[in-house]
């Protein structure tokens, strides 16, 4: 995507804004192309690298677990009225912690960009959501992020997750997609918002707005890892 009204963070986040209007863009304002040919390159050198710093995270903390997650290839723009496209793939959780997460991270993306001209090619960069949810009384919920988690432990953040790929009917059995399939695969991008918030912050659907997508943050620190942003009110 050509990176307009971008945007940086004490150098830590990039963020794109996607719509100016504080209502933010909705389920029909945005496109998605999903395929597994938008999946991440592998080889041996980078499943050995995976299958390390996943035995290694999994000894540190039992806890955490592997799960497929949609992976961001690319944030396009179609039309005329320029509506954003995301190009999705699958990628899983274990890869992320194996190459986002991972010290080799600045490695993979010199060497994606030397080899193909892209430097997240060899990254899983699952794609996250977030939301900025705004109370009646005009303030925003923040969370401290649990010690147990995999990253950004202890911190204050908003409530957020990521699309589930299982949530899609028929996805994981059938790779050959249709029209329908990507609608199903935006409509759970909208869904998974609200379902982290009622999880997270334990209100319940009827009291929460329609999310509306306000941007894309990107995150510095986890190899340009991106997270959609909603406002939810």
């Amino acid at each position: 995507m050509a990176l307009q009204h971008v945007h940086d963070v004490a150098n830590k986040f990039t963020y794109q804004i996607l719509s100016h209007d504080t209502n933010g863009l909705g389920f029909d304002d945005v496109e998605v192309d999903f395929s597994t040919k938008y999946n991440m390159k592998v080889d041996q050198t980078i499943s050995d690298v995976i299958e390390r710093t996943w035995t290694e995270r999994r000894r540190q903390n039992p806890r955490i677990f592997d799960g497929l997650k949609f992976r961001v290839h690319q944030l396009d723009q179609r039309g005329r009225h320029r509506r954003p496209l995301f190009r999705l793939g699958l990628t899983s959780y274990r890869e992320y912690l194996g190459t986002n997460c991972s010290d080799q991270a600045p490695e993979l993306r010199a060497r994606g960009q030397r080899e193909h001209g892209n430097p997240q090619i060899y990254l899983s960069d699952p794609l996250g959501v977030g939301a900025f949810v705004l109370t009646d009384d005009n303030k925003f919920i923040l969370l401290e992020r649990s010690h147990w988690c995999s990253e950004a432990q202890g911190l204050l953040d908003g409530p957020g997750g990521h699309a589930e790929p299982h949530m899609v009917s028929g996805l994981l059995e059938n790779p050959e997609v249709d029209r329908s399939t990507c609608d199903a695969i935006r409509s759970e991008i909208f869904q998974s918002i609200t379902r982290e918030i009622v999880d997270e912050v334990n209100i319940p659907k009827c009291f929460l707005s329609e999310p509306r997508l306000l941007g894309i943050v990107f995150n510095h620190t986890t190899a340009w890892r991106c997270s959609l942003q909603f406002i939810v009110k």
